[in-house]
């Protein structure tokens, strides 16, 4: 409503003689040009989605396979299922699992093969409901 009155007071300032009044410290957000851009969440580009295994998001396909609160995600990423770090415990556990048992997560040489692991990781998230693509 501020910012409606401001607009308004500015429009008519010089029919009425108003001086133009701003409330102190406010920013009137109707006077920009909004973005088109999201902030925070970008799309995984499609060499990377592609070579870390993981399928795109396809509406008509994904939209009922995804729970509610991480189709946004996933649709704003362009994936299947949403990137997102470990966090469930289904994920703790696959972590843990991977790492002693899968030698693309630990190798003899002591480094890990990580491209190889992301796919492995993928592959299992694309059977698993509570297990969300890595990169």
């Amino acid at each position: 409503m501020t910012n409606d009155i401001q607009e308004k007071r500015t429009f008519l300032h010089d029919t009425f003689n108003l001086a133009p009044t701003f409330t102190t410290g406010w920013v009137n957000g109707n006077l920009y040009t909004p973005m088109s851009e999201v902030l925070g969440i970008l799309p995984i580009a499609d060499d990377i989605r592609l070579s870390s295994g993981m399928a795109e998001y396809i509406p008509t396909l994904h939209r009922n396979e995804v729970a509610p609160r991480y189709r946004f995600l996933a649709e704003l990423q362009g994936t299947r299922k949403p990137v997102l770090p470990v966090h469930t415990p289904v994920e703790k556990a696959l972590f843990k699992e991977l790492l002693e048992n899968n030698p693309a997560f630990t190798s003899e040489s002591g480094d890990a093969q990580w491209k190889l692991a992301v796919r492995i990781w993928n592959a299992e998230a694309d059977v698993r409901d509570d297990v969300f693509y890595k990169v």
